[in-house]
This record gives C-alpha cells, structure tokens and sequence, in this order.
C-alpha cells in the first residue's frame, strides 16, 4: 500500500491537466515474458547473456559486454534481447494508463510493455519520438522516448550504459533537449528507479542544470533507506513510498473517485468528424489564382468550382461504385491530393467519407476502434509513410480504401502489400489525355492565362499544360538571381527560408522547435528568432488549422512554417543557385544542431532528407561531404545514411569512399539486404568499368560479378523494376565495351525482363518510359549483331 504521498492533491491536478512519466526497471515489474518469466535487470541481464554467449563470461560490466556482442554476433544478440523483453502477459492494472491524461513517458526499459498497454485504448496511441519524431496529432499521441532503445525498433540499437544518458543530458547539443523541458517546466512522476540508478536522476536535477525550481515532481520509492529519502529531499521531490502495484491500485481509485479522462470528441451527427471534411464555415477562403500559381490546394479551391475534374474522377469513381480497393499514383504535381479532395467532398455514397495522411500503425488502428465497425471510405495521402498500417486497413473488411502516394514511392513499397494482396486497383493519374489539358486550360484566371493557349506538348502533365499556357512560369526565370539578390541583403533570412523549403520537401512542416535549434548558434532569444523569420516574407507561410489539415497538426502547442506548396519547395531545392553555395551553409547547420525529434514526423523526413543528390549539390569539396555524411550518421545511423553517402562517393568517382560506406551498409542491411547489394553492384561496376588495362582479365570479372548480383536481386526481391533498369543499364556498357558473347546474353536476358516488366501492372507511367527507353537501345544493339 501506499504509505506516504506527498502533495497529493496537486497530484490529482496534473493528472487532469497532463502528467509526463520517466519510467525505469521496476515500472514493468508486472509483466512477464513468454516464459512467464520476469524480466531481467543489470547483473542479471548480464549473467543471462553470458550462458547465451560464452565469449563475454569474463566481462564484468554489462555495455562493455554489450559492445562485443555487437561487433560480433550482433543478430543473435539483438534476437535474444527481443525475445527476451518481449511482453506476453501483463496485470491488468496497468490499463488505467490509457484513461489518464499522460502527456510523454521517458524510459530506460527496452521491453514493449507501453506498447501492449495502449494498444486497445479508445482513444490514444503510441508515438515513439525518439524514431518517428513529433507526432502530427498531439491530442491522440501520448509521446514515447525509449532513451535506450526498444525491441520494437531493433535496427536503432540498444545502449546498455547507465551514465550515456546521463552525460547526454549535459551536451549543449544532444538529443534530449524535449527531456530538458519537462524536467524544466512540466509535471513529471519518476516510477521503477533504485538508488542504485540514481546517476541518472541525479545528472538532471543537481547542479547548475536550472531545473530544481520544478516543484511538479514526484518519485515512487519502494522500501527506502532514510538516506534515499534525504536524497530526493535534497533534490528537491515530493515522494510516493509504495511499489508499483500498489500505485496502479490507487491511480485506479483516484481515476474512479474524481472521474479523470483524458479530452474526447464531442458527439456529432457526422461519424467521427475528426477524420471528415471541414465544414464549410471552417474553411479558409482562398483565392483560385493561388491555386493556379502552385499553392497547395484547399477545400475554398475545390468548393467553388474552379478546378476541373480530369477524366480520372470518373474512372476512381467508377471504381469505388464497385466496392474496390485503389492505390492513386503519380509524379509531383500530377493532382493527386486535389483528386482526393474532389473525391472527398463530391463523391456521393453512403458510407461515411474519411481520410488520414501519412498515418502511422497506432493512427491506422487508433481509427479503426473509433469506426467500431461502421461502413467508411478512407482516402490515405503519403499512404506508404508506414506500409504495415495499410496492410491492416486492407485486412479490415468494413473499410474500403483508396490511398495516394508518388510512383517512385510506390514501385519501391508495393510489393510489400501484393505478396499478401491482390485485391486492389491502380490508377496511375501522370499523364492527362487532351479533353483533361483543355479544360484545365480555360479554368486558368484570365490574368494569368496567356493570349495564346495550347495542347501541344510533348510531356502531357498538368505541370507542363500549366507551364505553358500561363503567363508567368513563377520561379523559374529568375530563381537563381532573385536568391543570390536576398542572400546578399539578409543570409540568415535567406538560409533560414531554405532550410524551410527543404524540410517541407522532404514532406513535413518545420516547427519552431527546428527553427530555434537551426538558428540557436546565431542567437537564443525567442523575440530574435522570431524576427528572423518574419524577415523571410511571404514566400513563407505560417501553418494554420486549414493550411495542413490533412496532416492533423496541434497548432497550439507551437508554430509550423511550410512554403507556398510542397511541389514549390521541391522546385525551390532543384534551383538553387551554387554561388553562393547556400545549400551547403544550410545542410551543414541543419545536421550539426537540429536533433531528430525537433524535426516533425522524422520517420517522414529521413526517406529523402539525406539523400545523395542533396550533397552532390552542395558539397564539391569531397572532404567536407565525407565530414556532412558523418554528422548525418550521429543523427540517423541507419543503413540508408550509409548508402546515400556510398552513392554521393560514388557519383563523385571516389570508389575507395564508396566501397567503405556501402561495406558499412551492409552491416545494417539485415532489413534491407537487395537494395544495398544493388548499390554495391552499382559501385563495383563504375569504379571498374572506365579501367584500361585488363590484359589479364580481372576488370571483365569484376564487372561480371556486379552484373551477376544484379541478377540475383531482381530474381529474388519483389522489387523488380528496380534492379531490371539497373541491370538494362550495365549490360548496355559492358557490351559497348567488351561486344563478347557473355554481354550478348546479359542484353538478351535484360530484354526478356524489359518486357515482362513492361506488363507489370505495378509499373509506372514514369517507370515504362525508362523501360521503352531501355528496351530500345538493347534492340538496336542486338540488330547490329545479326
């Protein structure tokens, strides 16, 4: 039982205005794993790895063992560990959790306890930050920071060292700076910690951190010493004394006796009208010429008519009538989320219309309890974000589903889906037929359509009709000297207008979190800050509840920035002038003091934030991209970092760079084996082919062997439009170089599956062009051989 508790009624406060939990090894001691075995602790975690892994049994420190077992025998250690911490049954206690209002849980436990605690809650989820950054929807989150790794995310890795966080929480520029503001300022209660960990706790609270005026805190000791008592005095803690049963039993009661929940919807004749379109009284009205002009589009945009229906509504719409499920793809700028928004709002049905954007496992299931079984169209934009939540909504028979997401996006995911699927439809909406091109043409305001207007043109896409066709082509004539213009009158401004539009590239908005860190070795000051931002202008705009809507985003926590549009930023990035090598000064900065989850929705971020075309752009001088490439990894150090960094190394002709960063790779790529040993093979190829001498046959080989794996990953990944264009592409140069009968096979093999993939119903618009293309200079090769 519960025998002191100190402040408890300001307790009973927080608990209903938001309490944050920092969890250690007592918090879960009331689970079990699938032996029905509690989980273990320091010197018994140690003494378990040591009859698994005979090598350590002389170690007498658990991370310095850790660090062994994973330089040598890192997949059967990190199997050990998730089959070790993994959750098979738990108290039921623990399920008064979800029916209070927890704001954030920092732990040191790597088990998943947390996670098969909220996962039937009504109405939170799960949002792990420390992978997938701030969550879109603050109000549905309950923010989760395992400090040392979980067995849910194996490929981040786990830290076994008690003094790492602690020493991180000191560094000026670490990762914990969200840590460092609830200890600050927020209500938190420290539950399942000995005093035997207390290096932790006190590296937060003593000294000179300016966090013991947070008179909010509290710690549950279970049979303490005087001494551990006077301690947290010391510090400053109000103390619960009791153990971790008997505290659920008396949040149970307290959650009974004062009825605390955490806030729910309110009823409404519409089903779950946070998942529906905005009616049209909470709507911001915008003017159609901005929709022209390439900003993002908006509910007033489609509601007034102005925007034309290509003839792909009707085929979508036809298609929902048959009760299917569709994936939409296309390139940028191709219409996709217009699409959905026309659909959204004009399709007619009966079931209720709902869409999500980029959601998550825990968003996906979080929204099929609130259906509670009622019929519903969901539209999901960026579906792929997380292909596991699509799978389960295809799995869940009362949805049916149309998802939108890019064609690169998809070729590179959907086979995920079609080896446990086959039921669905796609629509590939790139190219627009000629009926599609004139009606967007008279849509176009008259103040912005040219005197003359046309059809003809060879890329048939909205973004070329509307190139075209209308007066000013926006950005493209004078981007670069426009740039340079504004750099050399204000370049914090300039930089910090960049960096926005390449994070909203990347396809997330930029909080001010991820401005004051980007500007904070510049200055500290809040009011400076934000001047700094007021000075890069309307090319800028600042989030609002209608500006990403579809995202969900707490605007009331604190400001987003985006661009005009998406497409805008990424056009922006594609443009950028390289002298002055601005790009260069803002992907330094950005890597050096942005921490990852200060960048909302990192998960989204990552996929395209360090890619390699980024740093060929920015970084001429080899040395300094090699030092960028080593910063990204302190942020994300994930096989994809290394193999953006081989590709730059690579297109840089640095082969020796290369092939240490793809080896690199390689190590991680127990998830993602055959694309790295396609760029790998890629490598080997191009740091050969262009050798001269070959008298003894060892160039040929080495080329042989890349054309090889290439083989082997489109026979056995499902991927295969892929490693076929890679494949097409070597087998061309090594024919053109050696005209053997061996590069005779490769072009005849490549041929035979340029056909087969040309049949893919999974293929691209954008994918068969380059198929075609291939196909084409193979054909001519092999006729010249007759």
């Amino acid at each position: 039982m519960i025998t002191r508790f100190d402040s408890r009624e300001k307790f009973i406060n927080h608990l209903c205005d938001g309490l944050n939990l920092f969890t250690g090894a007592g918090f879960s001691v009331m689970a079990k794993d699938i032996n029905n075995n509690d989980f273990p602790i320091g010197s018994s975690l140690l003494e378990e790895l040591k009859k698994e892994f005979p090598r350590i049994s002389k170690f007498p420190d658990l991370a310095k063992a850790s660090t062994i077992l994973e330089s040598t025998f890192k997949e059967e250690f990190y199997d050990f560990l998730i089959k070790r911490f993994s959750v098979e049954s738990y108290s039921e206690l623990y399920n008064v959790l979800p029916l209070l209002n927890i704001r954030e849980i920092f732990t040191t436990n790597i088990d998943n306890l947390i996670y098969k605690i909220y996962e039937n809650a009504s109405d939170r989820y799960i949002n792990t930050t420390t992978v997938e950054g701030q969550p879109y929807n603050n109000s549905l989150a309950v923010n989760y920071s395992p400090l040392h790794g979980n067995i849910i995310y194996p490929q981040y890795g786990f830290i076994f060292s008690k003094t790492q966080i602690a020493s991180a929480y000191t560094n000026q520029h670490d990762d914990w700076t969200s840590l460092k503001s609830v200890i600050k300022n927020q209500p938190i209660l420290f539950w399942g910690w000995s005093f035997e960990d207390s290096d932790v706790i006190e590296a937060l609270y003593s000294g000179k951190n300016g966090v013991d005026n947070n008179e909010s805190k509290w710690i549950l000791l279970r049979n303490p010493k005087d001494y551990e008592i006077d301690f947290y005095d010391t510090l400053g803690f109000k103390i619960i004394i009791g153990d971790t049963e008997s505290l659920l039993l008396e949040l149970k009661e307290i959650q009974k006796r004062f009825s605390i929940s955490i806030t729910k919807n309110e009823s409404s004749s519409i089903l779950l009208p946070e998942y529906s379109v905005p009616i049209e009284t909470n709507s911001a009205l915008h003017p159609l010429i901005s929709f022209f002009e390439g900003d993002s589009p908006q509910w007033s945009h489609i509601r007034s008519g102005g925007v034309p229906r290509t003839h792909y509504y009707h085929t979508i719409s036809d298609l929902l009538d048959k009760n299917r499920n569709i994936f939409v793809i296309g390139m940028p700028a191709s219409g996709k989320t217009t699409l959905m928004m026309q659909l959204l709002l004009c399709y007619q049905t009966k079931k209720a219309k709902h869409f999500l954007t980029s959601p998550t496992l825990k968003e996906v299931e979080l929204y099929i309890r609130k259906l509670n079984g009622n019929n519903a169209i969901l539209f999901v934009d960026d579906c792929f974000r997380d292909y596991n939540s699509i799978i389960k909504l295809i799995e869940t028979n009362n949805i049916q589903l149309v998802c939108f997401d890019r064609d690169y996006t998809y070729e590179n995911q959907i086979y995920r889906i079609r080896s446990q699927f086959d039921s669905f439809d796609v629509v590939d909406v790139t190219e627009i037929d000629d009926r599609d091109a004139r009606m967007i043409i008279d849509s176009i305001p008259a103040s912005a359509q040219k005197t003359k207007t046309t059809i003809a043109v060879n890329d048939k896409t909205i973004y070329s009709i509307l190139t075209k066709n209308m007066k000013a082509k926006r950005f493209e004539k004078r981007f670069k000297s426009l740039v340079k213009e504004f750099y050399n009158e204000n370049p914090i401004a300039t930089e910090l207008f960049i960096m926005i539009c390449y994070v909203h590239s990347c396809g997330v908005p930029v909080s001010f979190d991820t401005v004051y860190s980007y500007l904070s070795p510049i200055t500290k000051d809040f009011k400076t800050v934000y001047r700094y931002i007021k000075e890069v202008g309307k090319i800028i705009v600042e989030c609002s509840d209608h500006s990403f809507e579809f995202l969900n985003v707490n605007f009331q926590e604190q400001d987003y920035y985006q661009s005009r549009s998406k497409y805008f930023a990424e056009q922006i990035m594609a443009n950028l002038p390289h002298d002055p090598n601005i790009l260069k000064s803002v992907l330094v900065r950005f890597v050096e003091n942005v921490p990852a989850f200060h960048i909302c929705r990192f998960d989204i971020f990552k996929r395209y934030g360090f890619d390699a075309d980024y740093a060929l752009k920015a970084f001429d001088d080899i040395e300094e991209g090699k030092a960028y490439y080593e910063k990204c990894a302190l942020i994300d150090n994930s096989e994809y970092i290394y193999q953006q960094a081989a590709l730059y190394f690579s297109k840089k002709k640095k082969y020796t760079y290369a092939f240490t960063w793809i080896e690199k790779a390689r190590n991680f790529s127990y998830f993602n084996r055959f694309s790295i040993d396609n760029t790998h093979a890629i490598i080997q190829f191009y740091a050969n082919i262009e050798v001269e001498d070959d008298s003894i046959g060892t160039v040929e080989k080495l080329l042989e062997e890349s054309l090889e794996v290439l083989k082997n990953c489109y026979t056995n990944d499902r991927r295969k439009t892929i490693h076929v264009i890679s494949f097409s592409n070597l087998s061309i140069r090594f024919y053109d170089r050696y005209k053997s009968d061996l590069s005779i096979e490769y072009l005849e093999l490549a041929k035979e599956w340029l056909e087969h993939e040309n049949e893919n119903v999974d293929c691209s618009y954008r994918m068969k062009r380059k198929i075609k293309d291939m196909y084409f200079q193979i054909q001519n090769r092999l006729a010249n051989e007759k």
